[in-house]
């Protein structure tokens, strides 16, 4: 078996495949690779090609590192990405990556191309996995392809790109001033006629978190997160704000509110120390607004007499209550009046007022170009006639 070394590298024959052995000018990283070919003559070519290539990028300023994948994410969660582009690249990009034997450095624009029927076939709960899904995850592999070319993990001269798929709108549908009366009218009665004592406290907390989702838009996922450690009421500034850091986006949210508005907030703060002071309770800032006060009139072994407990995603309640409205449509399969809708409202009604879609993107913690996207039609719409004459 003949060896050849050259001037910078080696060449060797190993199980009827030649390799290429040499030491990294720049890092000093021994560096094996396989050539793929028992042809002497195409190995020699290959080589000199690899090798020339090493050095091309050194002139470039080019430096590209092989590091193992868990190491370059850690790196990566270390500048704090949002959580959901986290998620999604420790749940889908880097089992992806490993199952295929993908080095990050050597990554091609083939192997994003073939990432997408490969991310299809990871249905979740047997459900097919949307297209608008894999737009938004895009989001994410571009986060970390891009940390990776700034950080010599990947060549940043490649251009990579991930496929944008076409999706129809569907739009979900605001409430309009009559319906959301309606809704909170009818909230207020199935309060009042609750049957037991657990029952009136979940339908209080879910009439108090319609309330904030309909004066604010904020995002219904941002919404049942908030803890009294995330508000803030600055009184010193000419408004009242909520001061939130948890929300989709990962960014502060700084928007004002009416006295009426900030007063009703520290109603429901004072109501959760009271709680807590009457029920030897420590109370913390960790308790999140739209919790459920429980008072047990039955000990059961291991369960205390009185406890704290925060709302999950109301469907049920929130099922129930739209059932009791008149604009509710029990054939359609899927009713379009969702908790987001509050949010939809919100919006349209900032758009109908004609501030500035920059303004009201601002305020809703999202591009001008959803605000164009999805709620100028709806000013389009209003104005029709207007527009036609």
């Amino acid at each position: 078996m003949k060896d050849f070394i050259m001037n910078d590298y080696k060449l060797y024959k190993r199980k009827n495949k030649y390799y290429i052995d040499f030491i990294h000018p720049e890092t000093g990283k021994r560096i094996r690779e396989s050539l793929k070919t028992s042809d002497e003559k195409l190995a020699q070519k290959y080589a000199n090609t690899r090798y020339f290539n090493v050095l091309r990028d050194i002139e470039l300023g080019i430096s590209v590192e092989d590091k193992d994948l868990s190491k370059i994410f850690k790196e990566y969660v270390d500048t704090k990405p949002t959580q959901y582009n986290q998620d999604t690249v420790q749940r889908h990009w880097l089992p992806y990556l490993e199952e295929k034997k993908i080095k990050l450095s050597k990554l091609k624009q083939v192997d994003i191309t073939r990432y997408y029927p490969w991310r299809r076939a990871r249905k979740y709960q047997n459900k097919d996995v949307k297209d608008i899904t894999l737009n938004r995850e895009n989001c994410a592999l571009r986060s970390f392809t891009n940390f990776a070319m700034a950080n010599g993990y990947l060549c940043p001269k490649k251009d990579l790109r991930f496929q944008q798929f076409e999706v129809v709108s569907n739009r979900r549908d605001e409430f309009s001033q009559e319906e959301a009366k309606e809704l909170i009218r009818n909230a207020k009665i199935r309060y009042e006629n609750a049957k037991h004592s657990i029952q009136k406290e979940q339908r209080r907390v879910l009439l108090d978190y319609i309330h904030f989702l309909q004066i604010t838009g904020i995002r219904c996922g941002t919404a049942r997160k908030l803890t009294w450690k995330n508000m803030f009421l600055d009184e010193e500034k000419p408004y009242y704000s909520i001061d939130a850091l948890q929300n989709k986006v990962k960014k502060r949210l700084n928007f004002p509110i009416s006295k009426n508005f900030a007063n009703w907030l520290k109603k429901i703060k004072n109501k959760h120390q009271q709680f807590c002071d009457q029920n030897d309770i420590k109370f913390s800032s960790n308790i999140h607004l739209f919790s459920c006060l429980y008072i047990y009139k039955s000990n059961k072994e291991g369960r205390p007499a009185a406890e704290i407990v925060s709302i999950a995603n109301c469907k049920t309640a929130w099922k129930n209550l739209l059932r009791s409205c008149s604009f509710y449509d029990p054939e359609m399969c899927c009713n379009k009046k969702v908790q987001y809708s509050f949010r939809h409202k919100k919006i349209t009604d900032l758009v109908k007022k004609r501030i500035d879609s920059t303004q009201i993107a601002k305020y809703a913690q999202t591009s001008v170009r959803m605000i164009n996207k999805h709620y100028d039609q709806s000013e389009m719409l209003d104005f029709y006639d207007e527009l036609a004459s």
